[in-house]
């Protein structure tokens, strides 16, 4: 994460990223003020449910293994190891707040 940092787009690329004075900017066309803001490179999908591990035993409706594991268990492991979830999401940079 860089935090007032400076984002160079040329054409449908990142050219640069990086501190404002580390970062060379070759000819601006326009400047888009993001202060206070998240630049993300893409679509991300940032949906989260905290009860949910994002193993496939929680997604019966994209394939079905409640006979081998039922949700209310992955639920309850998940509330058993919160500690361990919330740092395995924080470590994926997505902000659990």
């Amino acid at each position: 994460m860089i935090h007032d940092g400076t984002l160079v787009i040329e054409d449908d690329h990142i050219a640069a990223v990086g501190s404002p004075n580390d970062t060379k900017i070759r000819k601006a066309r326009g400047l888009l003020n993001c202060m206070g803001k998240f630049i993300l490179p893409g679509y991300i999908d940032t949906h989260v449910h905290f009860f949910q591990s994002a193993d496939i035993f929680t997604r019966p409706d994209v394939v079905d293994l409640t006979s081998v594991r039922p949700y209310r268990d992955e639920v309850a492991w998940v509330k058993s190891h919160l500690t361990d979830v919330f740092c395995a999401v924080i470590s994926a940079a997505v902000s659990p707040a």
